[in-house]
């Protein structure tokens, strides 16, 4: 198998599986699928479409995901709602967790894929500030980030861990503790303009952007 066709299969199964492809996790597929790179992308497109589907990229153009092309087959709207019934069900402790980091490392703008993220500094900023403390037990008390331990450590450790199993960091380094994020939150960012838009919610973490396409 030739290298070239190897990426592409890596590519494609990537798509359909509902991961977002980032230089951040996905490097080498991202670079070859490259923004603008018409041949590449309609190869893959080309092979896509016999499945209702296409690629699209994020509006920060650092990610590429599967979307439908026809959203109205039975299939395509079962996977929508279940996707964004997901997606939902995280979105308050995922905006609590942005509103915290931002506070924390003093950014004035919420993660994007590639920055990092240090548990230890996370972890001495938040024991140091009650009102940090306060934030992480209100994102890590329900939902799909719960943890029962009433230690801070604990709660940022399983928080970060189940960030990295939901796709939206990844370690790197020696020590363990050291994370980049992901273009999965640029997903996110247009899901909630999306979601604001058709659905009215008014709050979100980031500038307003264009409406995105809807993914598998």
């Amino acid at each position: 198998m030739s290298k070239s066709t190897s990426i592409f299969e890596r590519v494609t199964t990537l798509l359909l599986s509902g991961k977002v492809i980032c230089a951040t996790k996905y490097e080498d597929e991202f670079n070859w699928l490259g923004y603008g790179n018409g041949i590449n992308i309609d190869d893959v497109n080309q092979f896509l479409v016999r499945l209702n589907r296409t690629t699209r990229a994020t509006n920060e153009k650092d990610g590429y995901f599967c979307a439908y092309l026809d959203q109205t087959v039975d299939n395509a709207s079962s996977d929508i709602r279940k996707f964004f019934t997901e997606v939902i069900n995280d979105i308050a402790p995922l905006v609590h967790w942005l509103s915290l980091v931002q506070s924390v490392t003093g950014s004035d703008r919420p993660l994007r894929s590639g920055d990092r993220l240090s548990e230890s500094e996370l972890l001495n900023a938040i024991e140091s500030v009650p009102d940090y403390e306060a934030r992480l037990m209100k994102v890590t008390d329900t939902g799909a980030f719960k943890s029962v331990t009433t230690e801070p450590k604990k709660r940022l450790t399983t928080l970060l861990t189940k960030l990295v199993e939901k796709d939206y960091l990844i370690k790197f380094g020696s020590t363990g503790s050291l994370y980049k994020a992901t273009a999965k939150w640029s997903m996110l960012y247009d899901m909630l303009d999306f979601i604001r838009l058709h659905e009215g919610v008014e709050e979100q973490p980031q500038p307003e952007k264009e409406q995105m396409d809807i993914f598998q």
